[in-house]
């Protein structure tokens, strides 16, 4: 699937970290992802926001993108376009139970 394919999938969930800690947002974003998975759904939306309220340097975007390198249930991502957040959002593949091995 290519990038554009991708990007014109819709979103079917989204997450809203704001003002969450980073801990706080890594137990969501478990949550979140097992969810979605379990629910079969292809394509979902994590917004971590842009960190203009964060002291010194953002610290979500970093967390969230940590997570997705790690987590079983998180493929292909990318910054999601500019209606749904831009750089203060991240779109996510969804990997199946089948996929999860790769």
């Amino acid at each position: 699937m290519t990038k554009a394919e991708v990007e014109a999938l819709p979103v079917e969930a989204v997450l809203d970290l704001h003002g969450l800690t980073a801990s706080a947002a890594l137990e969501a974003l478990t949550r979140f992802f097992q969810d979605a998975s379990a629910r079969g759904l292809a394509k979902v939306l994590v917004i971590h926001g842009k960190g203009h309220h964060s002291e010194g340097e953002p610290v979500l975007r970093k967390t969230v993108l940590k997570f997705l390198e790690t987590s079983p249930s998180a493929g292909r991502h990318g910054t999601a376009n500019r209606r749904q957040g831009g750089r203060g959002a991240v779109w996510v593949m969804v990997r199946k139970d089948s996929q999860r091995s790769r």
